[in-house]
Formats: C-alpha cells, sequence, structure tokens
C-alpha cells in the first residue's frame, strides 16, 4: 500500500536495535553471511559487494581522485556561497533577503547571538523548500521523470491504498486524482507566494495552453 511504501523509510524497532548492536561491536548482532567454496568464491563476492576499490586498501589512484574531488567540493561551495550573497544582497529572491534583514534587525535590536540557530533554520528550511520547487515541481528539472510529489505522499499516507502515488511516466502532462491535483495547486500557490515561482518553472501555465 501506498502508506506501507512511506513509512518504509522510517527504521523500524528491530532495525535500530540491530544496528545499535553492530555499531557496539557486538558479535551476536544479525549479520549477512554469503558462504563461498574456495577462496576465488570469496574474492569474487567481494569484488562484487565493494568494487575494485575495497575499503582499506590504499590505493594511489584513489587518493589523487580523493583529493580533486575535495578540491571541485571547495571550489563548488565557495562559488555558491558568492552567489547565495550576491542573490541576497541584490533582493533575487525577496523571502530569503527579507529574512535575512529581519534577522540582522531582531538581533540588533536583542543585542543577542541567541536568535540566530532559529533564524539559520528557518533558512536552512527555506532553502530546502527552493530545492523542492526547483528540482520537483518544475518540469525543466526533471522533464517528465516526474519523482513522488509532497502531495501523493501526503495523500497515501493519510488515506492509504493504491492509487495515490503514480509510476514515473515519461510526460510532462501528469493525470492525477483530483485531491491529489488539489494539494499540488495549494503547494504552487504558496511556492508562488513565497517568490519560488521561478524555480517552480510555471509549469502548469504551460501545459495548459500547449493542450
Amino acid at each position: 500500500s501506498d502508506r506501507a511504501a512511506v513509512l518504509s523509510y522510517v527504521p523500524g524497532r528491530d532495525a535500530l536495535r540491530d544496528m545499535m548492536r553492530r555499531k557496539e561491536g557486538d558479535e551476536g548482532a544479525p549479520t549477512v553471511t554469503v558462504r563461498c567454496a574456495d577462496p576465488k568464491a570469496f574474492r569474487n563476492v567481494v569484488l562484487t559487494v565493494h568494487g575494485a576499490h575495497m575499503p582499506g586498501r590504499f590505493s594511489p589512484k584513489t587518493f589523487k581522485s580523493t583529493v580533486r574531488e575535495f578540491l571541485l567540493y571547495k571550489e563548488m561551495v565557495t562559488l555558491l556561497l558568492k552567489q547565495a550573497v550576491k542573490d541576497i544582497v541584490q533582493w533575487r529572491n525577496p523571502t530569503v533577503s527579507l529574512l535575512v534583514f529581519v534577522a540582522w534587525m531582531h538581533c540588533i535590536r536583542s543585542n543577542s547571538m541567541a536568535l540566530v540557530p532559529p533564524y539559520l533554520s528557518f533558512g536552512v528550511l527555506l532553502f530546502l523548500i527552493r530545492n523542492y520547487a526547483r528540482y520537483n515541481v518544475s518540469p525543466r528539472a526533471h522533464w517528465g521523470y516526474a519523482p513522488l510529489s509532497l502531495g501523493e505522499m501526503l495523500w497515501g499516507l493519510l488515506f492509504d491504498g493504491d492509487e495515490w502515488m503514480k509510476s514515473l511516466e515519461v510526460e510532462m502532462r501528469r493525470h492525477r486524482p483530483v485531491d491529489e491535483e488539489m494539494v499540488s495547486n495549494v503547494v504552487s500557490a504558496l511556492l508562488r507566494l513565497m517568490g519560488f515561482a521561478d524555480e517552480a518553472g510555471g509549469g502548469g501555465d504551460d501545459d495548459d495552453q500547449a493542450d
């Protein structure tokens, strides 16, 4: 069912207990065992599970690749931070810029840095909402391979059944139930209200005109 699919992301009590036992080094914790007839079969299983780069084995090639990867991360993080600061200063998104301005004024008014963590947490939540609008709602991001929407997961969790979560469809416009479409319209309206309409792409109007 749809509800079971959503709740499958939440680890059960037994899974958490087994995970803690393995973390503490308990030898009696359940593990997955693959019986091998000879050393050659054991080697094939290890290469299948871990790949050519086995854990604990030093490789100069892997070390150089890891260094390059971290350098790339450093360049990308620096670039994204500069772009985020530039967007906030230029008020590219009024919601984010207003949040930063209100947080700054509130900290100065209260003469306290204790307000930074709550505003920072709210800012992270705001960026997560923007990513949802950019990569889930916008058809330009998934080109028809639309992942599960917030409405599909919410309706499947509340009412259960097998009709809420639809399989991937290679289409720019998906036919969804009326209730789930209503939730999608409400989410789109909230995203527009928060100033994330550009990230969402405004795909709904374009699709209506195309039909």
